[in-house]
């Protein structure tokens, strides 16, 4: 412990701090702004303190020190500290990251209640952490079923569909490579792109591929009209880095593709949206590896994913896991029992 504070006097640590939070300078300093506004209005607040993320549940820690009566609820939203190291911004072996993590564990082990986002990661803190089940509580990325309604599926001619970014956690060339191999076994079928990222760009690694652009469709969409662009998408692909931060993560997007009737091709070790498949095989596919045999037996099988009643079986999917109804209703049991 000596070592690692003589690490923090030096001009090098904070160098690598300055690097790492670069682009959002302010950040660091957010848990003593949180911590400024609570202590001004200590005696308005409650004693129950719910941070999200990382950066608040500092401040949230602080109050708990100073207020002995008050509780925390860590909500996780993932692994912030790794997620930095696997986007490269920390190295894990730099100082700064063994800091965030000292400063992460102390936070996790003193924390009254914590919600993530997987049960891939509750078990993992239960383990690391020695802590209760009953003190972590898996909530997924809600999902507004009253924005995203159930749309009919017709698949007359397959339309797969992507939506949002194809560069950071992405996988997207892989993704390339699986729709090149189903344009072969479906060949009436179209790929639909839904993103901000530059067309011209997207357009170049799509040709490198070899991929016939007669059949790729580039648009962008705000969230407010996104879902009448999913009315054309009957299976939805997307790929994403793995990572052991991503053991702890959801993509909203899966359930908002399952709210609208849409089966979705993943692949697997990202949080538990492989074993929600996997538990309900008409809501998609789950690549274990980006090799073409794999993508080739799953293209063999995609026509279980059009079959009548198929939408109706996502949809009841997304009613279980992902509603707003089922997220406000488990963060009210948290929020009472504390």
């Amino acid at each position: 412990m000596t070592e690692f504070s003589n690490h923090l006097a030096t001009p090098k640590f904070l160098i690598t701090l300055l690097n790492c939070l670069k682009g959002s300078f302010s950040s660091i300093f957010n848990p003593f702004k949180y911590s400024l506004f609570i202590f001004i209005n200590y005696f308005n607040i409650s004693n129950l303190i719910h941070a999200r993320s990382f950066i608040p549940s500092c401040a949230a820690y602080l109050i708990s020190k100073i207020k002995i009566k008050s509780k925390y609820i860590y909500d996780m939203r993932g692994y912030w500290v790794d997620e930095k190291v696997d986007v490269g911004k920390i190295n894990r072996n730099s100082v700064i990251y063994i800091f965030f993590k000292w400063l992460d564990n102390i936070i996790i082990r003193n924390a009254n209640h914590i919600v993530t986002l997987s049960n891939v990661s509750k078990i993992f803190l239960q383990n690391a952490y020695n802590k209760n089940s009953d003190c972590i509580t898996t909530i997924y990325t809600c999902t507004d079923l009253n924005k995203f309604k159930l749309l009919e599926k017709k698949y007359s001619e397959i339309c797969f569909g992507y939506v949002g970014t194809t560069i950071g956690w992405y996988q997207f060339e892989e993704t390339l490579d699986f729709i090149k191999l189903a344009f072969d076994t479906f060949p009436n079928s179209t790929f639909k792109i839904i993103t901000r990222d530059n067309k011209q760009e997207l357009l170049k690694r799509i040709t490198r591929k070899n991929i016939d652009l007669t059949r790729i469709i580039i648009i962008s969409s705000n969230f407010e009209k996104i879902q009448e662009e999913y009315k054309d998408l009957d299976i939805a692909v997307f790929f994403i880095k793995k990572s052991f931060s991503k053991t702890a993560s959801m993509p909203t997007k899966f359930g908002e593709f399952l709210a609208s009737g849409i089966p979705c091709i993943v692949n697997s070790e990202i949080g538990d949206m492989p074993e929600i498949i996997r538990e309900n095989p008409k809501c998609g596919f789950v690549i274990n590896d980006f090799i073409e045999k794999e993508y080739q037996k799953i293209i063999d099988h995609l026509y279980l994913l059009t079959e009548k009643n198929n939408s109706l079986e996502c949809r009841k999917v997304a009613e279980t896991y992902f509603s707003l109804d089922k997220g406000a209703s488990s963060y009210s049991i948290i929020y009472e029992s504390l």
